[in-house]
């Protein structure tokens, strides 16, 4: 397969942020994602929901090689619980590679929206300061949320809750232990970020 090949698949499966500037922006932050990109916040989340189940593989791969291979001393289940390690340890990677670099392109893609909105229009009522301060640090702030703004929590909260639900099921008294670190965590957070919200 050539490369204009894999670069027009890329393209039609991957979609970056393309067009004009929103004529009217939305009342709130999460509102201006799903206008500007929902499509891409969407095969951003379908791509998050293969990554982080796949980052459980080597955890249970690690504990098969332990506890069957090696006590057992099968040479050939080792190499091939080995060769399986590998490639899923590969296959996550590159996935989340795959990820990281569409996230990147819907960053960079609102920050072209943006940055042109405020530079095709300056009667748009702003100060120059203040729309200089927009197409050079603030574009890129927003931009940057937007590419991450359901994907990484989805990824994070996916991660905590896999490995959670996969110590329930292999040894419930660590797990049990686990959650607790956690309480403290799902007290404080909520309360610290609606102030951040507010801010």
């Amino acid at each position: 397969m050539s490369d204009p090949e894999l670069n027009r698949i890329y393209r039609s499966a991957l979609p970056g942020i393309d067009g004009q500037p929103l004529s009217k922006m939305p009342r709130n932050l999460y509102g201006y994602v799903w206008a500007v990109g929902a499509g891409q916040q969407i095969r951003l989340c379908l791509l998050t929901l293969v990554v982080f189940p796949l980052s459980l593989v080597p955890i249970e791969l690690q504990r098969r090689i332990v506890d069957d291979a090696i006590a057992n001393g099968a040479t050939r289940l080792l190499f091939l619980l080995g060769g399986i390690y590998l490639a899923a340890l590969l296959t996550h990677g590159a996935l989340k590679y795959v990820l990281n670099v569409y996230q990147n392109k819907v960053s960079e893609g609102v920050i072209r929206r943006l940055r042109n909105r405020f530079v095709d229009d300056p009667a748009s009522g702003e100060e120059p300061g203040t729309r200089q301060a927009i197409v050079t640090a603030e574009a890129e702030r927003l931009g940057g949320f937007v590419g991450e703004s359901l994907s990484f929590p989805l990824l994070q909260g996916g991660m905590v809750a896999s490995v959670i639900i996969y110590m329930l099921i292999v040894d419930p008294l660590v797990a049990v232990v686990a959650i607790g670190f956690f309480i403290p965590a799902l007290i404080i957070v909520p309360l610290m970020q609606q102030r951040i919200n507010r801010l």
